[in-house]
This record gives structure tokens, C-alpha cells and sequence, in this order.
């Protein structure tokens, strides 16, 4: 038998007027990337010093016309400069941030009336009876041991989410479900449900750069066998035997080389030269050895 709870609530569905709401979600997001990198790539951006920066090439859409002569080799470029948003192996999410300087809206597109308003921070959302689940949890630590991870990061501040779904009975804010993905500690949300419905969003999305940040980070430690550790000794499966500079190295990557009789150093072979740390060419190489592989 029916509560008079159930009664009162059915009575009130059948005198309700079916009409599209409108699910707004604004404030502070953005765009997180995680991405497993190699140690090589690592190394190499860790070494540089060329007068430009891992953040100049990852946001810059223009970085090889301006830098034409950036002696970045292959293996380092994991991505093409400027879209750091494509180093997402590991994680990639975009959207607003769960927190209480963020906030849902809901518009009765019947009477053009807004009927409902809360921050997003968990407490707000959770006394509105508002449910919250993280689909995923993921941070640098998930690239494993031996790799290197990049993160990539926008904030933005605007409307970042926009959406409609038609109601049969009257608004009630506990029938939203909100999931969200938590990105380095960045909770944002990531779909939006209502009684069970899934709400697409519409070409909404209208935002403002705050800020853009990168960084590159080595899970764990250097293994003894860390070419480019000037204290450890190559394994003999790495080497190549001494060969004559008149000989290239098909690969670019860190060597060992000659410079006239005694002088025995580690430099690069970038762009078809040797050169230093800092991409200046280094002449009088006479002999050199090293990684008998590509460096990936």
C-alpha cells in the first residue's frame, strides 16, 4: 500500500506540466594530462640548456618557427610542439573542478526561471542530496618505476558545462548524480546524470586561460645501468665497439667520444653534430662509442 508521501508525490506528477531544465556548471577547470615518457626523453629536457624551455616547446604551436635551429632529437620530442594535450597515456580529463568557488545551476526552461543553485564543494553538494562518484584516480606515480611522467595542465575559469534533459514530474536536485575523475589531486567533473539519465551537453563551453603549466618528473631511481650516469659502466649489450669519427652514429642520443688523445667526455650527436649540454657544436671529435640501439 501506498505511503501518503507516495500519494502526495503522485498526485503532484499528474498536475505537473512536462518541461525541458537546463544544467549549467561553472567557475574554475580546466584541462590535466598524464603521459609516460621515456627516461631518455627525461634526461635529455633535464640536461638542455638552449635558451628555450620544456613549457616553451609544450605550448607553443609555433616553437620549430621561432627555434629552427633547436637541436632537439627525436627521442625528446614526445609530443609535437604545442599539443602537450597529446602525451595522455596514463590520464585526460577537462572540465569544472569540484570545489566550493565552482557552482551548479538549474533553469526552468518553461518559465525561464532559475530554480535551483549550489557551490560544488562536497559538503554543499552532498546536503542537497546530491551523489558524487570518482570513476578514477590517477597520478605521476602511475607511470612506473624506470619511466618518466609529463603533466600537462590549462586552467581556465568560465562555463564548462551546459546541458538539457525533460522532466515528468517536479525538480528535485537529489536526482542529480555527478561522476568525476581525480587527476594529481584535480578533482573534475566528468559526466552528469539526472534520475538516471545521462545529460548531454551542448556546444556550451565558454572559458578564459588563467594559466598553463608542464613538468616532467623520474618514478623512481636512476637504475645503476643509467647510461647517462657518468659514475656507472655501460652494459656490454649497450655499447658499441670505438669507431672512427669519420664513421656518423645513426642515431641521435649521448656518447662517449675523444677529443684529441686523453680528453674522454659524454656529449650528443643531434642533427648530424656533436654537440654539449647546451647544443653548442663541439669540434675535434676524434673517436667516439656508445648505445648500439635506437633510444626510443
Amino acid at each position: 500500500m501506498a505511503t501518503n508521501k507516495q500519494k502526495e508525490e503522485l498526485v503532484e506528477a499528474l498536475k505537473f506540466t512536462p518541461r525541458e531544465i537546463t544544467i549549467t556548471l561553472w567557475g574554475y577547470g580546466g584541462e590535466i594530462v598524464l603521459g609516460r615518457v621515456s627516461r631518455e626523453a627525461y634526461k635529455w629536457w633535464s640536461l638542455q640548456d638552449a635558451g628555450f624551455s620544456l613549457d616553451d616547446f609544450a605550448f607553443n604551436w609555433s616553437f620549430d618557427e621561432e627555434h629552427p635551429d633547436a637541436p632537439i632529437p627525436e627521442h625528446a620530442r614526445f609530443i609535437t610542439a604545442g599539443e602537450w594535450h597529446e602525451c595522455d597515456n596514463i590520464a585526460h580529463e577537462s572540465g569544472v573542478e569540484l570545489s566550493d568557488i565552482c557552482g551548479i545551476t538549474i533553469t526552468d526552461e518553461l518559465t525561464s526561471e532559475q530554480i535551483f543553485e549550489s557551490n560544488l564543494g562536497l559538503a554543499a553538494l552532498e546536503g542537497h542530496g546530491i551523489e558524487t562518484t570518482c570513476s578514477y584516480d590517477m597520478e605521476t606515480g602511475d607511470a612506473g618505476a624506470g619511466n618518466a611522467c609529463f603533466m600537462g595542465q590549462s586552467i581556465e575559469k568560465g562555463t564548462f558545462f551546459e546541458g538539457q534533459v525533460r522532466i515528468t514530474r517536479p525538480f528535485d536536485p537529489s536526482r542529480i548524480q555527478l561522476s568525476y575523475n581525480r587527476i594529481e589531486g584535480w578533482c573534475l567533473v566528468s559526466g552528469v546524470t539526472y534520475d538516471g539519465e545521462d545529460v548531454e551537453g551542448t556546444d556550451a563551453y565558454d572559458t578564459r586561460g588563467k594559466g598553463m603549466e608542464c613538468s616532467l618528473e623520474y618514478i623512481g631511481e636512476d637504475p645503476e645501468t643509467d647510461p647517462y650516469d657518468e659514475n656507472t659502466v655501460w652494459p656490454d649489450s649497450w655499447i658499441t665497439e670505438w669507431r672512427d669519427a669519420t664513421v656518423a652514429p645513426e642515431h641521435d642520443g649521448l656518447y662517449q667520444v675523444e677529443v684529441g688523445e686523453w680528453d674522454w667526455r659524454r656529449i650528443w650527436w643531434i642533427n648530424e653534430a656533436w654537440r654539449d649540454d647546451h647544443g653548442v657544436p663541439v669540434e675535434g671529435v676524434s673517436r667516439w662509442r656508445g648505445l648500439d640501439r635506437e633510444v626510443a
